[in-house]
This record gives C-alpha cells, sequence and structure tokens, in this order.
C-alpha cells in the first residue's frame, strides 16, 4: 500500500510486519520499535506488563510525598540494620537502647550471641524482683537466666 498525499511508503510482510519509509515499526511478534506518542492519558495500567516501570525510568524526583500512600513505608519493606540512630530526628535519640528482649524461659544457658562487654543487663527474676548487671565477657550473660521471667539488654550508644 502507498499513502502518496505524504510520500510515505508502508509495507507490510510476513518478515517485518510493518515498516515505514524502510524503518521497521512493528515485528513479526508485534514488537514495537521506536518512540511511542500516545495521547495523554491514552496508557493506563491495562496497557502496561506487570513490572514493567523500573527504577530507571522514573525521572529523579518524579515520586514525592504525594505519591507515597499513608502507612506506604513498614517494617516488611524495610531491611534489617537499615534504620540508624544517625537517620532519627535528633531529639528522638535515645542515650541508650533496648539491644534485647527475651523470655528468660528461651534462654538454656548463660550464652546469648550479640551481647558486647558493657551492654547493661537487667533480669526481672520470676519472684518480681530484678538485678542489673554489666556484661563482662561477649555473648555471655552475668548471670544464670535459669529463674528469669525476662531479660531486657540496654546498650549505650554514642
Amino acid at each position: 500500500m502507498k499513502v502518496f498525499n505524504r510520500g510515505v511508503d508502508i509495507n507490510v510482510s510476513n518478515e517485518d510486519a510493518l515498516k515505514v519509509n524502510g524503518t521497521q515499526i512493528i515485528d513479526k511478534d508485534g514488537k514495537i520499535y521506536g518512540d511511542i506518542h500516545a495521547a495523554a492519558g491514552s496508557i493506563g495500567t491495562t496497557e502496561l506488563a506487570d513490572d514493567a516501570v523500573t527504577t530507571d525510568k522514573i525521572a529523579a524526583g518524579a515520586v514525592t510525598v504525594t505519591e507515597l500512600g499513608a502507612s506506604a513505608v513498614e517494617t516488611a519493606k524495610i531491611k534489617n540494620e537499615n534504620v540508624t540512630l544517625g537517620k532519627l530526628a535528633a531529639g528522638i535519640k535515645p542515650s541508650h537502647i533496648v539491644k534485647f528482649f527475651v523470655s528468660g524461659s528461651t534462654i538454656t544457658g548463660t550464652t546469648l550471641e550479640g551481647l558486647a562487654v558493657d551492654d547493661l543487663v537487667l533480669t526481672v527474676l520470676s519472684d518480681g524482683t530484678s538485678v542489673v548487671a554489666p556484661v563482662t565477657v561477649a555473648d555471655t550473660l552475668p548471670a544464670d537466666p535459669a529463674d528469669t521471667t525476662y531479660i531486657i539488654v540496654f546498650r549505650a550508644v554514642a
């Protein structure tokens, strides 16, 4: 087919599904080549393949607070150990943080991996009394937790 009023040659074949002026536009499998110009609002979610919009396709600064839904960032979406004290506002930085909160019955010895020397261990005994003691050996509780209700470990931060 030839369109004479615009001087455009349109060729359709089984090998090259659609060529305009010798440039392939659509291949035999339906893949579109080149830039697509569409009317505003004509491409919606049904026209986009799943996972088709990638980070590289989003302009810097294009996603702002108004595009993030309420409660859009939740615990499951934050990688472990990715929120640090440096990311918290100065007014909410604690001088001490809770490193562990453990039920005493879940510990079968005096070892608790992750304890650091000088961590403070608050042990609440089953009779309701409590004891505070520093860790003197890494990964080792200062007392046997056998008769405790729970253990809280505080770690000082700079």
